[in-house]
């Protein structure tokens, strides 16, 4: 129950309200004056003080505004008086009193006044603290949204570029091939020119050919790098909510919106606007985004305030656009307006057989960048696989049969069965006579041309014999030579000989053959294969 305080010079009363108190189960602290009232008051820290108000030394009024210059909070309090004047009352309330009570009490009325006193402290002190967790909650949740919005401003002004456009590698990026000179002129003209950087582009392209690295080259290497780089893919945002994704929207525009939201091209300001698959974009959206583009400025959604803004725009497509203005799906004049200098890049095939395979040995390289390990180097069959294979996924279809190609390898050298696994080709074609005869047929041919003196250890036997030593002396090279071409991965040999791993140990282990042994061994077979 509740912690009652008792202030009265009277041993009577105080003696006659501890024992009521106590029978309701309270606890009752009963001191004789002001004073000793102030001393006891933040040791006992009570829920409710009855409190005479003529007293010695301290009257009641001076206890509760003693109480109040040292506490932030303090309990309801009940005034007691043997002078029945309302003027007394007025002064009590008036001084912050939570009740006022006449002598002689009655102690139903105490009673009665303490618990809805105690009740008062208590709720008080919940919603005290309810508001101070919400105000907790409202401080974290808005530290929260300033540390994303930080972070958000950061990621759009940063000049970092990205993994694929690292500065030392940036336009080493985009090859040496006959197939990417003319965009690469053109890349080179509109980085290194100032009305480059301020002129909108159209970049058209297959679907996976680096369409968004050429992009963010042309901005990273702009007088805009400075500037934000937003991106916007024109297919993934609804319809009904494009032109407030674009231009921003006021509050209470919509019903679910009770705040100003800025668009990507307010956020975009001073730097590059990228817009990925604007074929996407609804004609009505084109017309409004061109008017944007020629004005410089626009209002946001419900807004009437002009914006201007120096905005950039980049803009990417896999189709035809000369054909879409022709069935009238793309806008003309916008098409015009973006395609001032357009890039065409071609795909990956196009791009030759020695551009494949430097972005597959640098994709390899930021892959094992990336995990911490991996294969350092691909075989020559993986290579020659890598050479064959159509690319109808261009680039990005490249870079994802690396990573998988690389998990699938357990060894320094990315292996052809990884390659073949990763492109989705699984070998069912018996293997040539040629690695047949190189790998595992070899002892029985020397065995046949060797001198009769040579083959003592077989010739001496019975025929069943004989041909169990041979198969052992076969099955033992076998082994070593997959050992030494897999540099001891067991993992990697399992798969390759369609072997289960448990068989393959016991196999080796039949055999005697150490797996760790054999680690670095692969330049010393493809010597002797030589």
């Amino acid at each position: 129950m509740a912690k009652i305080l008792v202030v009265d010079d009277e041993e009577t009363v105080r003696s006659l309200l501890k024992h009521a108190l106590r029978r309701k189960r309270h606890t009752a602290v009963c001191l004789e004056d002001g004073l000793q009232a102030v001393a006891a008051y933040s040791d006992f820290r009570p829920d409710a003080v009855i409190c005479d108000i003529e007293m010695p030394r301290m009257n009641g009024f001076q206890v509760l505004e003693k109480l109040k210059s040292a506490e932030a909070a303090v309990a309801p309090f009940i005034y007691i008086t043997g002078h029945a004047e309302k003027s007394v009352a007025v002064e009590a309330l008036r001084n912050g009193a939570f009740d006022y009570l006449e002598k002689p009490l009655k102690m139903e009325e105490v009673i009665f006044a303490v618990t809805r006193a105690a009740e008062h402290w208590s709720l008080n002190h919940e919603n005290d603290h309810l508001t101070k967790r919400l105000e907790e909650a409202n401080q974290k949740l808005n530290d929260q949204l300033t540390a994303r919005s930080q972070l958000l401003r950061r990621i759009q002004n940063s000049s970092a570029t990205p993994p694929l456009v690292d500065a030392p590698l940036a336009m080493e990026i985009l090859g040496e091939s006959p197939a990417m000179a003319q965009a690469k002129a053109s890349i080179e003209r509109l980085t290194k020119s100032a009305l480059g950087a301020n002129m909108s582009l159209m970049i058209t392209g297959a679907s996976g050919s680096g369409k968004k690295i050429v992009a963010r080259l042309l901005h990273e290497f702009s007088q805009r790098k400075n500037g934000p780089w937003v991106p916007l893919n024109c297919s993934a945002i609804p319809e009904n909510l494009i032109e407030a994704e674009f231009f921003g929207q006021e509050k209470s525009v919509f019903t679910d919106s009770n705040e100003r939201k800025p668009g990507v091209f307010e956020m975009a300001n001073t730097g590059t606007l990228f817009l990925d698959k604007i074929d996407k974009l609804p004609m009505s959206m084109q017309t409004k985004l061109l008017r944007a583009l020629q004005e410089q400025h626009f209002h946001r959604v419900g807004g009437k305030k002009e914006i201007k803004v120096n905005v950039r725009i980049i803009a990417t497509t896999n189709k035809n656009l000369s054909t879409g203005v022709k069935n009238e799906e793309f806008l003309e004049d916008l098409f015009y307006h973006l395609n001032f200098l357009p890039i065409q890049l071609p795909t990956l095939k196009d791009r030759g057989s020695e551009e494949i395979l430097r972005l597959a040995d640098f994709m390899l390289s930021q892959t094992i960048l990336t995990a911490g390990f991996g294969p350092s180097a691909f075989s020559e069959a993986s290579r020659d696989l890598l050479i064959s294979y159509e690319w109808p996924g261009n680039i990005r279809e490249l870079k994802s049969v690396v990573q998988r190609a690389a998990l699938l390898t357990d060894g320094n050298l990315l292996t052809e069965q990884a390659m073949r696994s990763a492109l989705g080709k699984h070998p069912t074609a018996p293997l040539a006579m040629s690695n047949l005869l190189a790998v595992d047929v070899r002892p029985v041919l020397q065995l046949a041309s060797a001198a009769p003196g040579a083959i003592d250890k077989y010739d001496a036997k019975s025929y069943h014999e004989w041909k169990r030593a041979v198969v052992m002396d076969m099955e033992r090279k076998y082994l070593e030579r997959q050992l030494a071409r897999f540099e001891g991965n067991v993992s990697a040999m399992s798969r390759f000989m369609k072997v289960t791993r448990p068989n393959l140990c016991r196999l080796l282990k039949k055999h005697n053959l150490n797996a760790n042994s054999y680690r670095g061994k692969l330049a010393e077979v493809q010597a002797e294969a030589a």
